[in-house]
């Protein structure tokens, strides 16, 4: 007896070969393969869990599997196929790919390899996804979306009920369509802080569209912030779980099947806002029995509106001067009952809702109120468990019967949203010599609540800096980065690095003068020959500035110097001065334009200290680094004059000593000695005190 033993294999017409019960079509110029069908009984009979491989063979070659075709594994009769393996090789899976008409084809299971790869799947319409969604044979409930993955295609995790969270990083930018419809157990959805595109602001468990305000994805826990200005196609679509809804009176539009299927959805009060409501927005809510619409001119809505809602029973109420309008147009005729506000405390029941609030975490929560349309007989009881030191969250906001009187009430709770609190975190400034270690950095925080400090981080923050020693000067940034916190939403803030070098080198030319300024504090009481000066006043009758010799500067401080030709070495230290200085230091190279503002500027003129004077611009000019130029108001400055002189206050002015003279101290003198009878009236330098003094 002769066995022969084959691969379940067969070649089949055109480019296509049958391998394990699939039917595969082979793209010869790109060495890929798609599956486009399969064999029902083989799978039937031999197994129901189809393992898709990531590569096939095909005349000897190997071909990447990266698609599965429009109805690959479609069976009207109730579906043959309860789990699926897809390779990551996989980049489009077409329209039902896995539907049935019996079951709906719902797959049980579908197993994955890699979540980046699955977001980035083109998928077709109903595909028929599964129940549960397995990475590497483990469910995932918690769904975070990898760093680095730019989009979620359309369907990508829809009908995922096992999904309970979705964590969506800065990276991603672009959602497709229905991406999470009939997730029915997801409670929690969180887009990163920096995300450009997508937010969950208010931690509203949400994702809303930053450029549009649009709420594109809720859950049962969502609370739809007030900055939102419309709700997307299908994003609640299938969400069982949610029971009511705040429409906030910024929303303009609900968009088509924007609550379809939610069957545990019992009232729904639709904002004045409200203008346009899409096709199926409130399809199929079994359980729907009351809708406020407090819109008085009628949004736009589709005959489809509450298709499949059984409105033939529930309520509808409505403002009084519409009233007429809503029981003649479609589809709010439907309704079986149509109350005027003013009529609906007649209605049995009646909602009274918990107004739901948001604050800071830290903040004490605000004073409850409720609505409800009617005079209520007592107060609504309304309690919630959160506190000031609470995390932030979602809370229960339970409103209850309390000392109401009134029967045939539904209270309605609402929701007390607790935010981050703002954190500010900065990088502390340190000053160093060359040569030195550097320093341990470290951080202020402002913005902590509840006797909170960094202890509170659950992760602390780091620190970098371009200078990786002290060989250097220069100034250099400290970043702050890293931290986290469940409580604190954080900004951080740069501090910076002083390298000091130990002496600053000054070349003075033949000139014999110059003007100067440092990013450093200076000390030049050790240095010969250098003479340091401030401008310090304007004699506007002479058309001269005053000159006041210094020795300790403050950085950054324009100077006006005179010595001899050559190089001084300054020391740099550290000083308390601060002086009322009319020279404008700058150490960058900037552009000077003649005026600025009402000030003129000035520049240093001349070959030697004896003739030097401060000149005015006649255009605009480049200004060097680590100079000075002069600023005079303009309106003291002499229209006609062009150039002012100087006045040193350190030369000699013929008098040795005023007590020497005879006088009392109060007595005035000229600079020649003269002394005068009384203050004089002139403008112009005097002694007094032996003292210089500048009478304008």
């Amino acid at each position: 007896m002769l066995f022969v033993m084959t691969m379940p294999m067969t070649m089949m017409a055109g480019n296509q070969v049958k391998i394990d019960g699939i039917t595969y079509e082979v793209i010869l110029k790109g060495y890929q393969a798609k599956v486009i069908s399969s064999e029902r009984s083989y799978f039937w009979f031999n197994n129901t869990n189809i393992v898709i491989p990531p590569t096939i063979e095909y005349n000897h070659e190997s071909y990447t599997v990266t698609g599965i075709a429009e109805r690959a594994f479609y069976d009207p009769y109730g579906g043959y196929v309860s789990s699926v393996t897809i390779p990551s090789s996989v980049t489009s899976i077409g329209n039902e790919a896995f539907s049935a008409t019996v079951n709906g084809g719902c797959l049980e299971a579908v197993y994955i390899s890699d979540i980046a790869a699955w977001c980035n799947i083109t998928f077709g319409g109903n595909i028929g996804l599964p129940h549960r969604l397995y990475l590497n044979n483990e469910e995932i409930k918690d769904l975070v979306i990898p760093e680095g993955v730019t989009r979620i295609g359309n369907y990508a995790f829809s009908r995922c009920s096992g999904l309970t969270s979705v964590t969506i990083p800065n990276s991603v930018t672009s959602i497709g369509d229905n991406a999470f419809s009939g997730c029915t157990g997801l409670t929690s959805i969180i887009v990163a802080s920096d995300n450009p595109v997508y937010d969950s602001r208010d931690n509203c468990n949400a994702i809303i569209e930053k450029a549009s305000n649009q709420l594109i994805v809720g859950c049962k826990n969502t609370v739809i912030p007030s900055s939102v200005t419309s709700i997307g196609e299908c994003a609640f679509d299938g969400c069982s779980g949610l029971t009511s809804v705040d429409i906030p009176s910024s929303v303009t539009s609900i968009g088509y099947s924007a609550f379809y299927g939610c069957s545990g959805l019992t009232s729904v009060t639709i904002p004045y806002s409200v203008t346009s409501i899409g096709r199926y927005a409130f399809g199929n809510c079994k359980l729907l029995s009351e809708v406020i619409c407090c819109a008085t001119s009628l949004p736009s809505a589709d005959g489809n509106t509450f298709n499949g809602s059984d409105v033939e029973y529930a309520t509808l109420i409505v403002p009084d001067e519409a009233y007429n309008a809503y029981c003649t147009t479609a589809p709010w005729s439907n309704f079986g009952t149509i109350l005027k506000l003013s009529e609906a405390s007649t209605a049995k029941p009646y909602i009274v809702t918990a107004k739901s609030y948001t604050r800071e975490y830290g903040d004490d929560n605000p004073v409850f109120e409720y609505t409800s349309g009617m005079v209520l007989d007592g107060t609504p009881e309304i309690t919630c468990a959160a506190t000031a030191t609470s995390a932030p969250g979602t809370y229960p906001i339970t409103i209850s019967q309390g000392t109401v009187t009134n029967t045939g009430l539904v209270f309605v709770d609402g929701t007390l949203t607790i935010t981050k609190a703002p954190l500010t975190i900065t990088a502390k400034d340190y000053t160093v010599t060359v040569g030195d270690d550097l320093p341990t950095f470290e951080a202020e925080y402002e913005g902590f609540k509840n006797n909170d400090d960094e202890t509170i981080l659950t992760t602390a923050p780091s620190f970098s800096c371009a200078a990786t020693n002290t060989n250097t000067d220069g100034f250099y940034d400290i970043t702050v980065r890293g931290a986290a916190s469940d409580r604190y939403d954080i900004t951080y803030v740069k501090g910076q690095l002083t390298i000091v070098p130990t002496e600053a080198v000054i070349n003075i030319s033949s000139a014999g003068m110059a003007t100067y300024c440092s990013p450093y504090d200076l000390d030049f009481s050790g240095v010969k020959n250098l003479k340091a000066y401030i401008i310090s006043g304007y004699d506007w009758a002479n058309k001269k500035v005053f000159a006041t010799r210094v020795y300790d500067v403050p950085a950054g401080t324009g100077l006006y110097l005179v010595a001899p030709e050559g190089e001084y070495h300054v020391n740099i230290g550290s000083t308390s001065c601060y002086y009322i200085n009319m020279l404008v230091g700058t150490t960058s190279s900037i552009t000077l334009e003649p005026t600025d503002g009402d000030v003129t500027n000035l520049i240093l003129t001349g070959t030697s200290p004896q003739n030097a004077s401060f000149k005015t611009l006649a255009a605009s000019r480049t200004f060097g680094a680590n100079k000075a130029y002069l600023q005079i108001p303009t309106s003291v400055l002499s229209s006609s004059a062009n150039a002012v002189g100087i006045i040193f206050d350190d030369e000699t002015d013929g008098i040795e000593s005023i007590s020497g003279m005879g006088h009392a101290n109060g007595d005035w003198f000229t600079l020649d000695g003269r002394k005068l009878n009384s203050r004089p009236a002139q403008k112009g330098v005097y002694i007094l005190n032996g003292n210089k003094i500048v009478i304008k």
